[in-house]
């Protein structure tokens, strides 16, 4: 898994990218971010993405092929950030490498599902949003300008919810079950006996009433760059870097 790390140091180019309705990891397919530019590599295109892997957010940054207008080969360092509430850095992972168009470099093992959005979900969500940082330190260019690019994707959730009612449930004896699945998986959920010693709360008239919530990842419903502080590679840029 991913290192923790401050990472607070000025960076050429940096990539806020938020995703929003992101109560759990619901996306049946890898969620992929706004392509974005980095300008301290002409014309170089470049997207993120997250999925889920095992137990772990998987973490990935790919370059661009063929629509791709910068060098063969990118040489760079650069470090991916999931970052608090407060916009700190909880887990930092640093790349160190070249990328050729169409590269992308995975991390499998970027972060625990059951930390971000189970034990530590007030640390990395905040109004079910995930927010992610991307950095790039420029190891082949003179750097004219730091350069800042805030993007933000809203997911497809639906909520369904659901009341079943159980009459005399009282009378249920011990391992009779209730079903109404065609292939039903059990957990427990309490004791007969707790619901017993509380039958005012649970069991008015002997009824047990139980509400299911479901909620569905369908995909992506909006995603769009919102800003550049300086829109990539303009005329003026290009012919200072040159």
């Amino acid at each position: 898994m991913a290192d923790n790390n401050d990472g607070n140091s000025l960076a050429p180019f940096t990539y806020i990218w938020a995703i929003e309705n992101f109560p759990a990891f619901l996306s049946p397919s890898p969620i992929l971010s706004p392509i974005f530019i980095v300008d301290c590599y002409r014309k170089s295109h470049w997207h993120l993405g997250i999925a889920e892997s095992d137990c772990h957010v998987q973490c990935f940054v790919k370059r661009q092929g063929d629509d791709d207008g910068g060098p063969e080969t990118d040489l760079h360092s650069s470090e991916i950030s999931l970052l608090d509430t407060e916009g700190c850095p909880l887990i930092t992972e640093k790349i160190e490498r070249s990328f050729q168009k169409g590269d992308t470099y995975e991390i499998l093992t970027f972060a625990l599902i059951k930390d971000v959005f189970g034990t530590r979900k007030d640390k990395f969500l905040f109004n079910e949003t995930l927010t992610l940082r991307f950095r790039c330190f420029s190891i082949q260019k003179k750097i004219n300008r730091i350069n800042t690019c805030f993007a933000r994707t809203r997911l497809d959730i639906q909520r369904r919810s659901c009341l079943w009612t159980i009459k005399n449930f009282s009378s249920h004896i011990e391992k009779e079950e209730a079903s109404q699945m065609d292939d039903p998986q059990h957990f427990d959920l309490m004791e007969k006996a707790y619901l017993e010693a509380n039958r005012e709360s649970f069991l008015p008239v002997g009824m047990l009433t139980l509400r299911f919530e479901f909620i569905l990842g369908i995909g992506i419903a909006h995603e769009e760059i919102e800003s550049y502080r300086f829109t990539p590679y303009t005329q003026k840029y290009i012919d200072g870097m040159d």
